[in-house]
């Protein structure tokens, strides 16, 4: 990926509490992306928080976000949008679980970083009223012409309306967010009392983090601006409106594993052998074969891809 050089990286403060201080972690580039600058982690010291105190100033964010960011594979495609529908098959079971009414109507959700819309396309052939938000322009044109309501927009910008919906995903987003408690009010209001929001992100307590270190792909510098610990995250719940009532790891920690080394690859292995490597490890039948372990691997040691269902309270 070739862009110009972004501004120098800024220092911010702690997204969840304010706080200032701070122990500095590892530095870190775009490994994924290849986007320039060097990056910082850090941990708050009043609530323990992990974020990028470093990192690029938000005008320049879009740089780090290029139009291949969301990669599709090199099969057919109709290969591809099987592999798709497989893989967000767990993510559509539990939306239309927890969307479900009482009073037997259809269950409204909203998918909040979109992206495309693959699956709002595939809640809505599951019998989901659906819309979604997502701020990249060309991400949510696409999902609009494929006839998905969407809000072209952050989420705290988006004229959501109150009480409107069941269930709102999501779907590795919130690590995303430059003002995540903002946000998750925002959610709050536009969904009914006794409604369910779905978040999945990568956790820092996983196995796969202790493992991989500072080459864990959960990382994903400058793109993570948030590095929530599963106990952090509930109790970011908890205090905006929210009671956890579910816990799981809803994909397998496969992906993250390899793309681990794949860094580890590019790193030390020539060019030409670090492609290979990266090419044999998202072979699908390997994962396939693989993914009954990375699930047994998660479910006994806690995963990276960590999903929480909590419940609007009344009083949100």
């Amino acid at each position: 990926m070739t862009v110009a050089p972004p501004a120098p990286a800024i220092k911010v403060g702690c997204p969840i509490c304010g706080a200032e201080e701070r122990t500095w972690l590892h530095s870190s580039t775009d490994r994924w992306m290849g986007g320039p600058g060097t990056f910082r982690y850090a941990r708050c010291r009043s609530c323990g928080h992990v974020f990028l105190g470093l990192r690029p100033a938000p005008e320049d964010m879009w740089r780090y976000y290029p139009s291949d960011y969301i990669h599709r594979g090199r099969a057919p495609a109709a290969v591809r949008q099987a592999f798709r529908r497989h893989d967000l098959a767990p993510r559509v079971s539990l939306a239309r679980r927890w969307a479900r009414r009482e009073d037997g109507k259809v269950g409204r959700l909203l998918d909040v970083g979109c992206a495309t819309g693959d699956f709002l396309v595939e809640c809505r052939a599951a019998g989901l009223v659906v819309a979604g938000v997502e701020p990249t322009t060309w991400a949510a044109d696409q999902a609009a012409a494929r006839g998905l309501p969407v809000w072209p927009s952050a989420v705290a910008a988006a004229a959501l309306p109150i009480a409107a919906f069941d269930a709102v995903t999501l779907w590795d987003v919130i690590e995303h967010l430059e003002h995540p408690i903002e946000d998750l009010r925002h959610i709050a209001g536009t969904l009914r009392p006794g409604g369910h929001i779905i978040v999945g992100t990568p956790v820092e307590n996983g196995w796969d983090a202790h493992v991989w270190g500072k080459l864990w792909a959960g990382w994903d510098t400058p793109r993570h601006l948030s590095v929530f610990s599963e106990s952090g995250l509930k109790a970011l719940l908890e205090a905006n409106g929210f009671d956890v009532v579910w816990k799981g790891w809803v994909h397998e920690s496969y992906l993250i594993s390899a793309l681990a080394v794949t860094h580890l690859a590019r790193e030390h292995l020539p060019a030409p052998l670090a492609s290979f490597v990266r090419a044999v490890l998202h072979l699908r039948p390997l994962r396939e074969v693989l993914r009954p372990v990375f699930r047994r691997l998660d479910a006994r040691l806690g995963g990276c891809a960590l999903t929480l269902v909590a419940r609007r309270t009344e009083a949100a």
